[in-house]
């Protein structure tokens, strides 16, 4: 297809060797994306109208106004933006940056179900998690200390039992959460609200090195060199409930951005967690209010994780692990609590949570909910070894 774009206008053809392949199109997303003047709402009436990035590029005024409603930026169609295109994806690239397109392989569908999802995502670190559906943990940035302490904690459990911990690095709760994650088999993906290369706030860069270097994944819908700015922190969230499963609130005041990411997570039909706080708490407002909409009440990991097994393979049901529990052991120790025998297997000597599951066969998130419920009859402790039975 020939450009239309007036003078500088140039071919698909000269991007690649095939004008319909995934990489050329790949370019011309990004050219559109880098363009003064083309916002993502424009890119996205162009694409949803069946239209391709490619004929975006080409398209003459006429055609553009009357797709966007708006007149098209002097940019488009351009050969130096095709080829600055090229030259960006190139650098990416070069930096371990991987490029994703809409409507393209890899692309997460979940996204395509908002107004506006944005036509390019750039990712760094474990590409795989952007498919895994994970976990959000969000809440203030002004987070009190028990709140920050709960965050790390539900991001440590559910990262053990191999959910990804979605948050958007801020400070607070989600850097709480973050943290938490950073040795487990799940993995943390943190959903900047900057270009992939920048951090934000700067008190963050051994936090954001550490979720790549501990295998989890930063996500960005921003050019690189992007600064933060106050408006896409707002945008972001929605990418933070488009990849969850679920999105779990520890702290939130009336007016906290976290209650951004629960309306785009209702959006789309998420699961929505809240953690009660005191009442006079200014942080806990927002929570609060939560729950009294309806909000699914979250009050220890164990917690947690035993309602997200709800109806999946683990087998646990809304009557909870203990309704799920057997008659007692032969030993009579806490038989109606054990089912799954995890008191025998540490009969000898302490065993961390993934040796626990691994000879128990079972699944981690139900290994790990009734450690907790042990943990806190008294049955089992937490040492620096692992867990161990308890001296009774």
């Amino acid at each position: 297809m020939v450009g239309r774009g007036g003078q500088g206008a140039v071919s698909g053809l000269e991007v690649g060797s095939g004008a319909s392949g995934g990489e050329d199109e790949l370019v011309f997303l990004l050219a559109l994306r880098s363009t003064p003047g083309v916002g993502d709402r424009s890119v996205n009436h162009l694409l949803a109208s069946g239209k391709s990035g490619e004929w975006a590029w080409g398209a003459d005024g006429d055609e553009w106004r009357r797709i966007t409603g708006r007149a098209r930026p002097r940019g488009v169609g351009r050969s130096a933006g095709l080829q600055a295109a090229r030259e960006l994806l190139q650098r990416c690239r070069d930096d371990g940056v991987q490029v994703l397109g809409r409507g393209l392989p890899g692309y997460p569908t979940d996204l395509l179900q908002f107004y506006d999802p944005p036509p390019v995502l750039f990712l760094k670190g474990r590409f795989q998690l952007i498919q895994q559906k994970g976990v959000a943990v969000v809440g203030t940035r002004k987070a009190s200390a028990p709140g920050r302490r709960f965050a790390e904690s539900l991001g440590r459990e559910l990262s053990r039992s191999g959910f990804p911990v979605v948050s958007g690095l801020a400070l607070g709760i989600d850097a709480a959460a973050h943290r938490g994650a950073l040795d487990g088999a799940g993995g943390t993906v943190a959903v900047l609200g900057t270009g992939i290369d920048q951090v934000h706030p700067p008190s963050h860069r051994r936090l954001q090195a550490a979720v790549v270097e501990s295998g989890g994944l930063l996500v960005s819908e921003f050019l690189p060199s992007e600064p933060a700015r106050s408006h896409h922190f707002p945008r972001r969230n929605r990418i933070l409930a488009g990849i969850s499963r679920a999105v779990v609130v520890v702290e939130a005041g009336r007016r906290s951005g976290a209650l951004i990411t629960v309306d785009h997570a209702l959006d789309l039909g998420r699961e929505v967690y809240a953690v009660p706080g005191p009442v006079e708490w200014s942080q806990s407002r927002g929570t609060n209010a939560l729950l009294g909409d309806g909000a699914i009440i979250v009050t220890s990991p164990g917690d947690l994780l035993a309602k997200l097994g709800e109806g999946s393979a683990c087998g646990v049901t809304g009557a909870g692990v203990r309704a799920a529990a057997g008659p007692a052991g032969p030993d009579g120790a806490a038989g109606a609590a054990d089912p799954l025998g995890i008191l025998e297997v540490l009969a000898t000597r302490p065993l961390t949570t993934d040796v626990v599951t691994d000879l128990l066969e079972a699944p981690a998130s139900r290994v790990l909910a009734e450690l907790t419920e042990l943990e806190l009859d008294g049955w089992v402790v937490r040492s620096g070894d692992g867990w161990r039975r308890a001296d009774r």
